[in-house]
């Protein structure tokens, strides 16, 4: 990790002063505290530097990015370790919670996650520029890099999936007017008719049969798709009592479970295309910020189960997402306070560099 590289001072000037209050609060864990007590030396790069890792480490991340920045343009001595930090800074923005809305206020802006994460690995590679063997900073790209491609692979699969939805919303409609076709047909068709009536119906109750088996295929672990696969199961429920019908030649019976069939086919359809909107909208939150209502439940806090429920287990992580809690932990655990407090470095481990 890389931390304040805060130097002992001997009581002197006012600003002084300050920086030695800065280094204790720090090392005692009192961020906020520390950063108001660098903020007061506004001419010193290693007080703004010391003042955003407090800002970092108490949570106010806008503002320590920002002069993380700052430190970077204007003292290319420091510029390492900002540009390391400005890279912690900007994985921890990505991976923090969503801002919560408040009643009768704006809704926040949506963080655009991949784009901060895109803006921390660049950080972390520029570390590379100014010191070529920084072995944190190539393992810390590599990591980030990581996440930005799994983000990317699971846009484009929910990308996909969205697309089968829609696709399988617009061919159940056409299925439903198909249906409603031959209802229509059927409550003026003589029962001497009822055989051709029959095979049509045939046709209509396999394409059904092929579209279910196709859905079920393609979205396996969609629970919206299960609940439209539900309707479609009872479409042909009735698909196959109105060929029953047909075949005891009762073509104006037929008739009104083909239009049941119909009427289950567009249900299935509305679903499927409900469906595909929220997942449109999952992969683009900031589209549907507006539409929120913005009211959060008084007896449920984010992420925590309501009273008197169990806990949920969480779900396994995947090795990207436990490589970078790493970077998060070991900022935490590696603090030392010291008449120096030093940079501390995460241990080693071989990078393939691909740049």
């Amino acid at each position: 990790m890389m931390i304040p590289i805060l130097l002992a001072v001997l009581a002197g000037t006012p600003a002084e002063t300050s920086i030695a209050d800065g280094v204790r609060l720090f090392s005692e864990g009192k961020y906020p505290e520390a950063a108001q007590a660098f903020a007061n030396d506004k001419a010193s790069g290693q007080a703004i530097y010391d003042q955003a890792c407090a800002l970092m480490e108490a949570g106010e991340l806008d503002e320590a990015i920002e002069l993380f920045r700052q430190v970077d343009r204007s003292y290319p001595e420091l510029s390492g370790s900002a540009r390391f930090n400005l890279g912690h800074a900007l994985l921890r923005k990505a991976q923090a919670p969503p801002p919560q809305p408040v009643e009768g206020k704006e809704p926040p802006p949506t963080p655009d996650v991949l784009g901060l994460l895109r803006q921390s690995a660049a950080a972390f590679r520029s570390v590379l520029d100014v010191e070529p063997e920084n072995t944190d900073a190539a393992r810390n790209t590599e990591i980030v890099r990581r996440m930005i491609q799994k983000m990317q692979e699971q846009q484009q699969k929910q990308q996909q999936q969205q697309k089968q939805m829609q696709d399988a919303a617009d061919k159940l409609d056409k299925l439903a007017d198909e249906q409603q076709k031959q209802a229509e047909q059927n409550k003026s068709t003589p029962p001497s008719k009822s055989e051709q009536s029959k095979q049509q119906q045939q046709d209509l109750t396999e394409k059904t049969a092929e579209q279910m088996q196709k859905m079920a295929d393609q979205m396996k672990d969609s629970p919206d798709a299960d609940q439209a696969k539900q309707d479609m199961q009872d479409a042909l429920k009735e698909q196959a009592e109105a060929m029953k019908d047909l075949a005891d030649k009762r073509p104006d019976k037929a008739s009104e479970d083909q239009q049941e069939a119909a009427d289950k086919l567009r249900e299935a359809a509305k679903k499927m295309r409900d469906a595909s909107e929220k997942m449109k909208q999952k992969n683009n939150p900031s589209q549907n910020q507006n539409q929120q209502d913005g009211k959060p439940n008084p007896d449920q806090q984010q992420g925590e189960p309501k009273k008197g429920e169990p806990k949920k287990e969480e779900p396994e992580k995947s090795p990207e997402e436990k490589l970078a809690d790493q970077i998060i932990e070991s900022e935490q655990q590696q603090k030392e306070a010291r008449d120096r407090i030093r940079r501390m470095l995460a241990r080693p481990i071989p990078v393939e560099k691909d740049w």
